[in-house]
């Protein structure tokens, strides 16, 4: 997920060859954007780099995913349990407070 602390806790750690896999769990639910991700990958191999600054690292990216390519936008699953576009999930009836 990108998560900074991940990141530190890399740069932190002794290593010959770091392989880190980007995205596919980064799409689902609105993680992030077009706009925030591409700077939000930059942040955690700059983070990672700054600890190892020589090691060799190997970033890799899923091929293909149709389920999360195909619907436009973030997704989510269905309740059939498959990949279903963000803005058309149901929404949860919400209770009265009392």
């Amino acid at each position: 997920m990108l998560d900074p602390y991940v990141a530190r806790t890399i740069r932190d750690m002794p290593a010959d060859l770091i392989s880190l896999k980007v995205g596919i769990n980064i799409v689902a639910l609105a993680t992030f954007r077009l706009r925030t991700f591409g700077p939000a990958v930059h942040g955690f191999l700059d983070t990672v780099r700054d600890g190892h600054p020589d090691t060799p690292l190997l970033l890799m990216s899923p091929v293909s995913s149709p389920a999360l390519d195909a619907p436009p936008g973030p997704t989510t699953m269905g309740p059939d349990g498959k990949s279903q576009p963000w803005a058309t999930r149901p929404m949860w009836p919400v209770g009265r407070c009392r």
